[in-house]
């Protein structure tokens, strides 16, 4: 595939100027442009049980900010199912990504009601607004 140059100029100024938008890659070589809002809207569905601002309350759920490099089942101050205290991996894009798509595969007997999100896009929009949260 070839590229004019002022096509590759345009391409790099209209990644460099999304600033609502990031670059993520999960198992595979798949690779999509990601948008953290529309993630927050998403996330909608998760907010009954799941905060994920700064600080912010556990609820049904613990607080995911800062979830992303966490090791599973240690977010201080919440009672985890003995399938979390028990897990030994970190939460990374690809792991977070897995747990989205089918929790109760994913972590074995953990508490978590929810059923999963089944478009791949909600669970990379998802990660890309936790990413950003925890930035903040």
């Amino acid at each position: 595939m070839r590229f004019r140059l002022s096509t590759a100029g345009w391409l790099a100024a209209a990644l460099a100027g999304a600033s609502t938008a990031a670059f993520v890659s999960f198992a595979g070589d798949e690779t999509r442009l990601c948008d953290q809002a529309r993630g927050h809207q998403v996330f909608v569905k998760c907010q009954p049980c799941h905060t994920a601002e700064s600080g912010g309350p556990h609820v049904v759920g613990p607080n995911l900010n800062g979830v992303l490099g966490r090791k599973a089942g240690t977010a201080p101050g919440f009672n985890y199912s003995h399938a979390f205290r028990e897990a030994d991996f970190t939460w990374d894009r690809e792991k977070l990504d897995r747990y989205l798509t089918d929790p109760a595969a994913f972590v074995d007997s953990n508490w978590m009601p929810f059923t999963g999100l089944k478009r791949s896009e909600d669970r990379q929009d998802i990660i890309c607004f936790l990413e950003d949260q925890a930035s903040e």
